[in-house]
């Protein structure tokens, strides 16, 4: 069983590096997709949650708060060319009081 830190890298080319507990992923680590996206911040039990940063290989980038791999709570979401909205998600989606900027 896997515990403490850890690297894995997978046969597509995927790689997790950090934090380990009871063979889950589950504390700090960065997520590392072959395509070029990237998650760095908190797992819980194979999950994103908490807060973390991703990017997405065409330059978007998501900073803020996770729950089950979705983006939940507050966050702000960049777009690669520019646009900005910062404010509070539900699943995934905007959702609430937040401000869009271009």
């Amino acid at each position: 069983m896997k515990s403490g830190k850890g690297k894995l890298i997978r046969c597509n080319g995927d790689i997790y590096e950090g934090d380990w507990q009871n063979d889950q992923i589950n504390g700090k680590g960065i997520f590392m997709r072959s395509n070029g996206e990237k998650y760095e911040g908190d797992w819980v039990m194979n999950q994103i949650q908490g807060y973390g940063k991703s990017t997405q290989s065409n330059g978007d980038h998501y900073q803020g708060n996770w729950h089950s791999n979705q983006k939940e709570g507050h966050g702000k979401f960049t777009w690669a060319d520019g646009d900005v909205y910062e404010g509070e998600w539900l699943k995934d989606k905007r959702n609430g009081k937040g401000i869009f900027s271009s």
